[in-house]
C-alpha cells in the first residue's frame, strides 16, 4: 500500500522527504486520529490536496468521506486566475477564495475543522494574523500546523523573529495570565481567556509548528 510520503513524490509537493520533509509529522499526528474534515490555506498547484485527497481515501474506516477545502487568495497577483484553470480542479476539493488574514474570509469557513494547514504567504505577520483569526474554527483536540517557518528568517519575508517571539510570549502567558496568582496552576487555569485558554499544547518541529486545541 501506498505511504503518504509515496503520494506526496507521486504528486511533487514540497512536503516529502525528499523536500521539506514534513511527512513525517503529519504521519505521527493523524496516525490514530478520525480526520472528518481539513483545510489547507494555499492550493499552489494542487499537489498538496491531491495527495490528501487519494491518502484518506486509501483509509475509508478512519477518512471516512473527509470534505477537503482549500483556502486560495491570488487576487492582484500574476496567479489571480491560475486556481480557476479546470485542469487545476480537483474533484472532491471545495476551493474558497478569500484572504486568511480577514476576519469576513473566515466567516464562510466551516466550523468544527479537524486539521488547519497554514502553507500560505509565509510572512510572519500572516501566520500569526491567520491562527488568530481562524482558530476557532477548529474542532476540539484540533491541530493547526504553520510550515515553512523558516521563511521569516530571510530577507524576503522580513528576516525577524516574529513569530517564535509571538509563539514564546504566548506559553508565557499561559503560565502568568495573572501576577497576582504566580506558579498556581489552579488559579492561572481559571482565569485564562481566549486563545490561551483554548491551547492544550505547542510542538516545534525544523520550519513547522503544531499546534493542539484542548
Amino acid at each position: 500500500m501506498k505511504t503518504l510520503d509515496d503520494l506526496a513524490k507521486f504528486h511533487n509537493t514540497d512536503k516529502s522527504i525528499k523536500y521539506h520533509n514534513y511527512i513525517p509529522v503529519y504521519q505521527f499526528w493523524i496516525n490514530n486520529k478520525m480526520v472528518k474534515s481539513l483545510l489547507e490555506i494555499g492550493f499552489g498547484n494542487g499537489s498538496s490536496m491531491k495527495m490528501w485527497q487519494e491518502y484518506f481515501d486509501l483509509f475509508p474506516d478512519w477518512y471516512p468521506r473527509t470534505k477537503l477545502y482549500c483556502l486560495e487568495y491570488s487576487e492582484g497577483t500574476e496567479h489571480s486566475e491560475k486556481w480557476k484553470n479546470p485542469n487545476l480542479q480537483i474533484e472532491g476539493v471545495n476551493i474558497i477564495e478569500g484572504d486568511s488574514t480577514k476576519a469576513f474570509t473566515w466567516d464562510i469557513i466551516p466550523n468544527d475543522l479537524d486539521i488547519i494547514i497554514d502553507d500560505g504567504s509565509h510572512y510572519p505577520e500572516d501566520q500569526i494574523t491567520s491562527f488568530l483569526l481562524g482558530f476557532k474554527k477548529l474542532a476540539s483536540k484540533g491541530l493547526w500546523f504553520i510550515e515553512d517557518t523558516h521563511c521569516g528568517f530571510t530577507e524576503k519575508f522580513g528576516s525577524t523573529k516574529l513569530l517564535y517571539n509571538w509563539l514564546s510570549d504566548l506559553q508565557v502567558k499561559q503560565q502568568l495570565p495573572n501576577m497576582s496568582a504566580p506558579g498556581d496552576f489552579y488559579a492561572s487555569r481559571d482565569i485564562l481567556e481566549g486563545i490561551s485558554k483554548d491551547i492544550y499544547a505547542i510542538h516545534s518541529y525544523k520550519s513547522m509548528i503544531v499546534i493542539e486545541k484542548g
